[in-house]
């Protein structure tokens, strides 16, 4: 079955997830929903990962509690064909 939608908060692993789901991301173009709040470098290098493994994303990060505790990168592909979900 196709992926949609991948949500990693694996307490600092994130990035090796990311990496472990490389060849789901290149071939599906799911949402992503990843933290980026565990380690100070993933603020950059989580994002910098999904653009090197499809450039074909717009990138936007929430900040859901307070000092920068649960910062989610949220990575949205462009899509030419969008889904009608729920009928």
């Amino acid at each position: 079955m196709p992926v949609d939608v991948i949500k990693i908060d694996v307490e600092g692993s994130d990035f090796e997830c990311l990496i472990g789901c490389s060849r789901i991301i290149r071939e599906y173009k799911p949402i992503i929903m990843v933290s980026l709040y565990h380690r100070p470098e993933h603020m950059y290098s989580i994002p910098n990962l999904i653009k090197s493994m499809c450039g074909d994303y717009e990138l936007y990060v929430r900040v859901h509690g307070r000092l920068f505790i649960d910062t989610v990168l949220y990575a949205v592909p462009k899509r030419k064909n969008t889904r009608v979900y729920g009928g």
